[in-house]
């Protein structure tokens, strides 16, 4: 009985202590998190990559790209606005509840509830120079282009400011390449001090099935 209770104690102590950290997030990191929990059951889309066709394709109206850049802002941060600097906007649908949103003809998000950048989105740029970066070594490299989790021993470099739940953008060490999206299980902090375990859960990676949609 006395373990009984003890667990019930540790475990109502536990919430306790998480609503207590929730209570002090800003407002906007509130709504920030609550996005990131919409953007984990997102994840669930790669399940329809492997049967998704394109039935539609349309140019996206001005009114409608003032409202996608403010949902990006708001979704996924100011650090991707860039991602829709382009002249032409287009919007696609499926067959299945995904629309893929193209800027000057790539795929640049999709969308589904939620909005996350595809790795397409960074192939021209040098993503050891963006914020929310993670840099592996290149021993590394085969094992995120196939799928792994990443793993603290692995690391050369990251963004300070990283928070657990966000996106973060994985790159190799010598050409500034994208290997793959996660999503940080740790902040930046608590992964610098860590010497093994798995740090960012790989969510989209290099030859994956929505890297190999063809539009």
């Amino acid at each position: 009985m006395y373990y009984i209770k003890r667990f019930f104690c540790q475990r109502i102590t536990s919430e306790m202590v998480d609503i207590g950290r929730y209570l002090k997030l800003t407002e906007a990191q509130q709504i920030r998190r609550s996005i990131h929990h919409k953007i984990r059951r997102a994840f669930m889309w790669q399940y329809y990559f492997s049967m998704m066709e394109i039935k539609k394709r349309h140019d996206i109206k001005s009114s409608q790209i003032k409202a996608l850049k403010k949902r990006v802002h708001e979704e996924l941060g100011e650090e991707f606005i860039n991602l829709l600097a382009g002249t032409r906007f287009e919007i696609c649908t499926t067959d299945t509840d995904i629309s893929v949103i193209l800027v000057d003809g790539t795929p640049i998000f999709l969308e589904k509830q939620v909005l996350f950048p595809t790795l397409k989105a960074f192939l021209s740029t040098d993503c050891r120079m963006l914020p929310h970066h993670v840099t592996v070594d290149m021993g590394a490299v085969p094992f995120v282009t196939n799928g792994a989790d990443i793993m603290a021993p692995g690391i050369v470099n990251l963004d300070e400011l990283i928070e657990k739940g966000d996106f973060v953008v994985i790159t190799e060490e010598r050409h500034g390449k994208p290997l793959a999206i996660g999503e940080a299980l740790y902040d930046s902090k608590e992964i610098s001090a860590m010497d093994q375990g798995k740090v960012i859960k790989n969510i989209h990676y290099v030859g994956d099935k929505m890297w190999n949609l063809e539009i």
